[in-house]
């Protein structure tokens, strides 16, 4: 029986190559896509899962009235924590990731170092290949280095034992290696310090409960609630912080595997993000794609239902019953379905590579090691072949014998039917369209908003490593103006849009000493000129003025509005940062030092020597190279061991957005292949309906009907359906696009214009594809078309 049925199914598909050739590569481009979208889904969805623990490991989120939620919290966290809570196992804290000039004989390297505890390696389960995870990093002067950092310093030779230098300073050992970190990993280091070190950089500032440099993790007993344990906290905070921080201080817990997916919220990271409405957002287009697939199969199928009328009618005449034919017909869909898949994985073999290069991802279908995977593929594809063939399974298995023989079986009964599903089709690809083109929009907007500061041909690298900072910096900063191709240099805490200090401040005068959140950046004399922001009253700083460099702050009009001046210039400003009190001596334009997901907060600008980590040129756009060869030079007789790092403003500003890029260019490519997919569909539906109307087209031509008149008669129906799609995927691509843009402060408004243009670009498009039938069929030989059959 079974072998019937195939070979049925088979004959079938070779009778009418050109419908069995659309359903075959339409099914197939749809199964393509939802593998690369499965691929990518289980891809952001695997960070982090390698720890064994993972269920049961936390990271601690600072909140605090008035500033973002912050992934880093105080160095004395952790440890209070676990003597408090029982229920707490272990703790570890890490750094961010510093990079520090690390040194053996004569190789010196920049090297992404985290300092931890030495519980590190029974909190997370990174593989030592050298060295007892208890142990390794009990002692102050021991690092653990990964097989990567090992080869580069040590080749062949034995690394335990050696010496390396940190920053030309600090001796530490190799008491262990490590392996590689995994990419899905949601923190990244070369090498592995004690946390000991930070006691050089910070001092005994690492003991107050408002100095935030640590990223603290939690390991919980099995049977322990997260819930239940952040209701404790509360009195936590009162017990041990109490006036130290401001009411409303809480410690919030984030499970690990949510750290990848759901921290685009967080200030201070340590990770780059991915988002979960991205995974939502293409998981929902993987099946809004392969619906169109099988949507073409089930018009097709059921279109075609009069031509296999006759074949249902002599089968139940001669015994079939209706079970009998549900499962032939199922059986040529699954059929056609495997043969989809296998062409789908080829399709997905040859695309891989480009998806990668858009995502930024190495995705690979790993036949051997990845079981889900394989069984996910064999699921969606016995699916797909049951949902596309069922409707015309079990409707052409309900013809009656009589009525087919005798020729009386209405062929209009599945019309409206078609007419929906075909109306589907566009209304999911125009809402495609739609979103495409808002995307691509707010992209553009993004990188074409002015920032009210000029970021072309801004280099920015970290101070160079220096005992007298302030007159290294000043040396360097001489020279390198007198370069002709270099135009600024200046210096800051930090430079947009790298990481960023808050501070609190209050107006001298304020009696109650309201603390307002602000931004803060502690700059040299022409930081303001070097960036070429613009001061909308008053002046900025200048070293003609000695009182700048201790009495002098500047502010932005967000700042001014927060304080409530009318006119803020002589005003007199307590900073908490560095515990200063000035006075404001000029008005900076609001500028946009973060992306602009974010609103322009508050931010205040202090002349401070001390506290001024990145060092920024500006150069022309001649002769670039040169340029910053010029610089190296001039870097290293400064610091010949700390390597020359530096990146361009504008590119550190459009990585911010690279997530939105990702995601335009992947709809994009998705997109198109939906309405390619739909094309098919009405140029299959187009050809059955031109083949079956051969007569009434050869009669209209004989009465004198015209070309243009026979491509109206042909095509009028399906304007009619893409008409219809737009008046309803427009209202669902506004609600979807204007949710999507709530994640931006500034944004591009969401007006008809596009879709006016999506609407029309759809109409056209199915114009374009009926038509080449259309005029075929006008054009025919009516004298042919009347011997038709």
């Amino acid at each position: 029986m079974f072998k019937n049925y195939l070979k049925i199914a088979a004959r079938s598909l070779i009778k009418n190559k050109v419908y069995s050739l659309i359903n075959i590569s339409g099914l197939a481009a749809g199964i393509a896509c939802c593998l690369i979208i499965f691929l990518y889904v289980q891809d952001e969805l695997g960070y982090d899962k390698f720890h064994k623990n993972s269920k049961n490991i936390y990271r601690v989120l600072s909140a605090e009235p008035g500033k973002p939620i912050s992934a880093r919290t105080p160095f004395r966290l952790g440890p209070t924590l676990q003597q408090e809570f029982p229920e707490i196992n272990r703790t570890a804290r890490i750094t961010w990731p510093w990079p520090e000039v690390v040194s053996y004989e004569d190789k010196n390297f920049n090297q992404n170092v985290i300092c931890t505890d030495s519980t590190f390696f029974e909190v997370f389960s990174f593989a030592l290949i050298k060295g007892n995870p208890r142990e390794v990093l009990n002692k102050p002067n021991h690092v653990v280095i990964t097989e990567e950092a090992a080869r580069k310093y040590f080749g062949a030779e034995d690394p335990i034992g050696k010496t390396v230098l940190f920053n030309r300073e600090h001796e530490f050992v190799v008491g262990g290696i490590v392996e590689n970190v995994p990419r899905h990993s949601h923190f990244q280091f070369d090498m592995l310090a004690p946390i000991p070190f930070m006691r050089n950089k910070f001092g005994s500032a690492l003991d107050q409960w408002d100095f935030e440099e640590f990223f603290t993790y939690l390991l919980l007993s099995e049977k322990s609630s997260r819930s239940d344990l952040e209701n404790k906290f509360s009195g936590f905070i009162e017990k041990h912080i109490g006036q130290e921080r401001p009411a409303g201080l809480m410690f919030p817990l984030q499970p690990l595997h949510h750290i990848r997916l759901y921290s685009s919220h967080l200030a201070w990271d340590i990770t780059v993000h991915g988002d979960i409405a991205y995974i939502y957002t293409f998981s929902a287009i993987a099946i809004f794609v392969l619906l169109i697939a099988s949507v073409n199969y089930m018009n097709l199928s059921t279109a075609r239902s009069t031509k296999r009328a006759k074949e249902v009618g002599l089968r139940k005449v001669v015994g079939a019953n209706r079970r009998q034919l549900v499962r032939q017909f199922l059986g040529e869909s699954l059929l056609l379905a495997f043969l989809s898949l296998i062409l789908a994985i080829g399709l997905v073999e040859i695309l891989l590579p480009l998806f990668n290069n858009i995502l930024g991802k190495s995705l690979a279908i790993r036949y051997s090691q990845n079981l889900p995977f394989l069984s996910g593929l064999v699921i969606t594809t016995i699916l797909v072949g049951v949902i596309s063939g069922s409707f015309p399974a079990f409707f052409l298995s309900a013809f009656r014998p009589a009525e087919v023989l005798k020729s009386k079986l209405k062929s209009d009964k599945t019309a409206i039917l078609r007419k929906g599903l075909v109306t589907l089709q566009f209304t999911i690809s125009i809402s495609l369209i739609v979103c495409s083109i808002a995307v691509y929009r707010q992209l553009h907007f993004l990188k074409t908003k002015d920032l009210e500061f000029d970021k072309e041909h801004l280099i920015v690298a970290n101070m160079p490593d220096s005992e007298n900072e302030r007159s290294t910096y000043l040396a360097l900063k001489n020279d390198l103006l007198q370069h002709p191709d270099i135009t600024g240099v200046s210096a800051a805490s930090s430079v947009p849009p790298h990481k960023y200090h808050y501070t609190g401040a209050h107006a001298a005068d304020d009696s109650n000493k309201t603390s307002l959140t602000m931004k803060f950046f502690a700059v040299d004399h022409n930081f303001i000129e070097t960036l070429e922001m613009k001061m909308v009253s008053g002046r900025t700083f200048s070293a003609d003025y000695a009182t700048d460099e201790k009495g002098a702050i500047v502010i932005n009009e967000a700042a001014v509005r927060e304080l409530g001046w009318e006119t803020p210039v002589g005003k007199r400003l307590k900073v908490n940062w560095n515990d200063r009190v000035g006075t404001v001596i000029g008005v900076v334009k609001d500028f946009h030092f973060k992306s602009l997901h974010d609103k322009i907060e508050p931010t205040v600008f202090t002349v401070d020597f001390n506290q001024l980590w990145q060092i920024v040129v500006r150069i022309r756009p001649q002769n670039i190279p040169n340029t910053l060869n010029d610089i190296k030079l001039q870097w290293k007789k400064y610091d010949p061991v700390t390597p020359f790092d530096f990146s361009f403003v504008d590119q550190n500003f459009a990585q911010q957005y690279r997530a939105e890029q990702k995601m335009g260019s992947a709809l994009g490519y998705f997109t198109f292949l939906a309405i390619l997919i739909a094309c098919l569909g009405i140029f299959g539906l187009a050809s059955f309906s031109a083949e079956n109307r051969t007569k009434e087209i050869g009669i209209r031509k004989i009465l004198g009907a015209s070309v243009a008149g026979i491509v109206n008669l042909l095509s009028k129906d399906f304007v009619k359906n893409v008409l219809l799609a737009n008046c309803i995927a427009w209202p669902l691509a506004y609600f979807a696009m204007n949710k999507w843009l709530e994640n931006f402060a500034y944004r591009i408004d969401v007006g008809w214009p596009m879709f006016a243009l999506a609407g029309g670009a759809a109409l056209l498009i199915a114009l374009l594809t009926v038509s080449t039938q259309a005029i075929k069929a006008a054009l025919a030989n009516p004298v042919e078309a009347l011997r038709y059959e």
